[in-house]
């Protein structure tokens, strides 16, 4: 963000491209992301996904994956330092095991 630059906020997107991001306490924004548009963005493959349920895609298991994050986080209080958005995109990149 301008704010900080050296921090910034993050944000991760479903396999469609909906855009998730923990912007305050209790609160994940879905496809409205908190600090404006995206400066940058990497595109991660989800062939590096290794948590994937018998009977589902890698796509739907990167999807499941921000499902079950978005909701965990929502039942949880915003910190700058400790509880943020780094922490909320990599949950979701540990949930679904990414490598």
């Amino acid at each position: 963000t301008w704010i900080l630059p050296f921090i910034g906020h993050m944000g991760i997107c479903t396999s469609s491209g909906v855009i998730f991001d923990f912007a305050g306490p209790f609160f994940v924004s879905v496809d409205d992301f908190a600090f404006g548009r995206p400066t940058k963005y990497w595109r991660l493959d989800c062939m590096h996904v290794k948590r994937v349920p018998p009977g589902k895609t890698r796509r739907e298991a990167w999807d499941a994956a921000l499902a079950t994050s978005s909701s965990i986080f929502r039942q949880r209080m915003y910190n700058f330092f400790c509880q943020n958005c780094h922490c909320f995109v990599a949950h979701c990149l540990n949930e679904m095991h990414y490598q």
